[in-house]
């Protein structure tokens, strides 16, 4: 009986605490530009394969704790799949599914890549949708933080990423 007890007290924490925790609301690229003109917040677009295992591990590993917090209160949240075979139009540009290249166009564009992707990648943009910094999405949750402040403070205009992270002692 007392093991029932301690079980059914486990299944109960692990129940609450799974349905309490922060979720992201990812926004679809669509839904991100459709809010463009009605917030002044940045972007954080999180490119991802949905068959890549990394993506999953880096994605449950940097969106934690403090960084959901950061994400949801500063920033659209966009994620966005390599794989997506929508044709997007974006800023007077179509971008779609490239059959060959086995991605859609519009990651090579807020990447700047012009070979080989790998992925995760993470590009943050700001409230216009231009390219601020886009960079691999494979990285620590403190790194994470230090980013997202280092642009909602818009820090990116007076220093490099660099800069602001030897200044925050990463």
């Amino acid at each position: 009986m007392r093991l029932l007890n301690t079980s059914i007290l486990i299944v109960s924490f692990l129940f609450t605490t799974c349905a309490t925790q922060e979720k992201i609301q990812w926004l679809s690229w669509f839904e991100g530009e459709a809010i463009m003109k009605s917030n002044d917040l940045p972007y954080l677009v999180w490119i991802y394969d949905p068959n890549c295992d990394t993506c999953h591990d880096a994605e449950e590993r940097i969106f934690v704790g403090e960084n959901i917090e950061k994400l949801s209160s500063n920033y659209n949240a966009i994620k966005l799949s390599v794989q997506t075979k929508i044709t997007i139009e974006s800023r007077g540009k179509t971008f779609s599914y490239d059959k060959e290249k086995g991605h859609h166009e519009l990651v090579l564009a807020l990447t700047n890549a012009t070979t080989t992707m790998s992925y995760p990648q993470i590009v943050f943009l700001d409230k216009e949708m231009n390219i601020i910094v886009a960079l691999s999405g494979n990285i620590k949750e403190q790194e994470m933080s230090v980013l997202l402040d280092f642009v909602a403070a818009q820090k990116y205009k007076e220093m490099t990423i660099e800069e602001f992270q030897n200044n925050s002692g990463i």
